[in-house]
């Protein structure tokens, strides 16, 4: 009797080891407005990436097929929580699109902070001229 409840329990955790759960990304995360244009598209790719993995995950694999057979609520899991994951990713990214646009319409844009920076320490280090009245 013993052996039977042993094989139930490692069949349960089995079945609950079935659910695949995707990981999950902040729409606005610490730092965001200090990216650069280029920096927003490293951003941008890593979420495309991100997106083709819970997209596998959605798809007919081993774990998914297994769900399906034995343990319906782990398949829906796995689907509903890969499309909570996706909605996320999709938010960031339009966020990401957003302070992107900005950055590009503002005049006062990141090369131009990097030349007045270098023009302030010129001026910094610029002897100052007397004058004598």
């Amino acid at each position: 009797m013993k052996s039977v409840g042993k094989i139930t329990t490692l069949i349960s955790l089995l079945l609950l080891a079935a659910c695949s759960s995707s990981p999950k990304t902040q729409v606005v995360q610490l730092g965001d407005n200090q990216l650069t244009t280029g920096q927003i598209q490293a951003e941008l790719a890593k979420l495309d990436q991100q997106e083709r993995e819970i997209n596998r995950k959605k798809g007919l694999n081993v774990t998914n097929t297994a769900a399906f057979l034995f343990w319906w609520p782990g398949l829906a899991y796995t689907y509903y929580d890969a499309n909570e994951a996706l909605k996320l990713i999709e938010q960031r990214r339009s966020y990401l699109a957003t302070l992107q646009n900005q950055k590009q319409a503002n005049p006062f844009n990141e090369q131009n902070a990097i030349n007045t920076k270098k023009q302030k320490s010129y001026n910094a280090q610029k002897p100052q001229r007397i004058r004598k009245a």
